[in-house]
């Protein structure tokens, strides 16, 4: 079963160029009905009539639109942006190049993992970009150090190792979209979901984060500097020693340095917003309205 609809909008259908929008603004409209019975609309008095091509090789046709065609044209709102376009066919072609390539690499995750010559240079706001490393990353002495800092800030073991896990928990396989990278769990709209506490101990372990961090970039020799974003996955690997250490076991957790941290103009909330958990078993969070009980959601 199909629509009915049997449309060809232009004269030249393997082409870019703007002949749909000058065929939509060059005719006025009448309401017909397709070969199959289907509404649609059709030039009106036969103009244009044999211009546009066949499909199977048949005879020309008329020039034919849909309903969400002629919008495009009546709506007050969509009218100023496609008559723009009309008269300024440029810019219509540089906004099209943008979304199109935005569809075809916004699930491919950070620049950085963009090959070959052609990426361009310019780094867009829907690519979650973070701050190139400008700074020497800190060394095993420094990461003791740091971790000796942490530990004797007055968090706790709980408050570290669930920062660090609502910073890390929001990155996305499908997409490589959020994570501890950019250190966003300090920014909008991380740092206000309610799966986050952020009215709890959240905002008290990003202030006395921040706090050792610009310590120790204010006295760390040459150009080493430790940002946020690391200082936060830092806290939860010596929580998790130090736990494992009050239950007699000597571990040491894995810990490479080299994120950085973006600020709120490079972090597009509404698009962030998405990320946002409904629930999450690990932290015994259910969001408010779930139909589903909280053992269905953790499987």
């Amino acid at each position: 079963i199909t629509s009915g609809i049997e449309v060809v909008w232009t004269n030249t259908p393997t082409k870019w160029d703007n002949s749909f929008l000058e065929i939509l603004y060059g005719y006025e409209w009448e309401l017909t009905k397709s070969p199959a019975g289907a509404w649609q609309y059709t030039a009106k008095d036969g103009a244009g009539a044999g211009t546009i091509p066949d499909p199977f090789g048949g005879p020309g046709r008329s020039p034919t639109m849909l309903a969400t065609d002629l919008s495009l044209r009546v709506d007050p709102i969509y009218e100023r942006i496609t008559r723009r376009w009309l008269e300024h066919p440029e810019e219509l072609a540089d906004e099209f190049a943008k979304a199109w390539y935005k569809l075809i690499h916004r699930d491919m995750g950070p620049v950085a993992r963009y090959l070959g010559p052609l990426v361009p240079k310019q780094t867009l706001l829907w690519q979650d970009p973070v701050p190139a490393v400008s700074h020497d990353l800190v060394g095993e002495a420094e990461i003791a150090s740091l971790k000796s800092q942490i530990l004797a800030s007055g968090l706790t073991v709980s408050q570290l190792v669930s920062t660090a896990w609502a910073a890390a928990s929001s990155f996305r396989g499908s997409d490589k979209r959020g994570g501890a990278n950019g250190g966003r769990i300090r920014l909008q709209p991380q740092v206000g979901w309610e799966v986050n506490d952020p009215d709890g101990d959240l905002r008290k372990v990003i202030r006395t984060l921040e706090e050792i961090q610009e310590s120790f970039n204010s006295a760390a020799p040459g150009n080493i500097k430790v940002s946020f974003a690391d200082l936060v996955v830092l806290g939860g690997c010596a929580a998790i020693e130090k736990a494992a250490k009050a239950a007699g076991h000597n571990i040491t957790v894995p810990f490479t340095p080299g994120r950085t941290d973006a600020s709120q103009e490079q972090t597009d909330v509404e698009s962030f917003a998405v990320l946002e958990p409904k629930a999450d078993g690990f932290r015994n969070y259910l969001g408010k309205g779930n139909p589903l009980p909280a053992e269905y959601m953790l499987l």
